[in-house]
């Protein structure tokens, strides 16, 4: 709860509705308890998927983006397309300006709650990432040495067997 306080939120005793009470602002706020994996899905910008920055939401169809995702993607010139048609990257709704995509400062609050400095933690993610794809490389190397000694001692044993049936025969 260190990491709330840290963002402005204060931590009270009175539980409510099997969570935790937090004031943001001379605001309650109700914590929940969350599936990550889905929290992932529902933090992640569909354009560069990376978590949400500069949160916009489209008044049109309510799916949410960075606010510099949106943007380029309104501006976006695509050959084949009229310059006037807009839409929704995800679900293709009519979006008809730039203007039908607001800034969304209540889903900022959340992320900076949920993550502080959404930047930093995307930075200390990859690291994590990373370190992570190198123990799987590592792993597979050694499983794959694993695998050509073990095909290499097959192959031996398999020339041995014919060498001693010729002798046989």
């Amino acid at each position: 709860m260190g990491r709330l306080r840290k963002h402005g939120l204060e931590e009270h005793e009175e539980p409510i509705n099997n969570g935790l009470l937090f004031r943001h602002q001379d605001q309650e706020v109700e914590s929940v308890t969350v599936d990550l994996s889905q929290l992932n899905e529902e933090t992640k910008c569909p354009i560069c998927f990376g978590k949400i920055k500069k949160a916009r939401v489209s008044i049109v169809c309510g799916h949410r983006y960075c606010g510099d995702c949106i943007d380029h993607c309104m501006r976006l010139e695509i050959p084949g397309r009229r310059p006037e048609v807009r839409e929704c990257p995800v679900c293709r709704a009519h979006m008809p300006s730039r203007r039908s995509a607001k800034e969304d400062p209540n889903f900022d609050f959340l992320l900076r709650a949920l993550y502080g400095d959404v930047t930093e933690y995307e930075q200390q993610e990859e690291v994590v990432m990373q370190e992570e794809l190198k123990q799987h490389q590592g792993a597979l190397a050694q499983e794959m040495e694993h695998m050509r000694t073990t095909k290499a001692h097959q192959i031996a044993a398999a020339q041995a067997y014919r060498v001693t049936k010729k002798r046989r025969t």
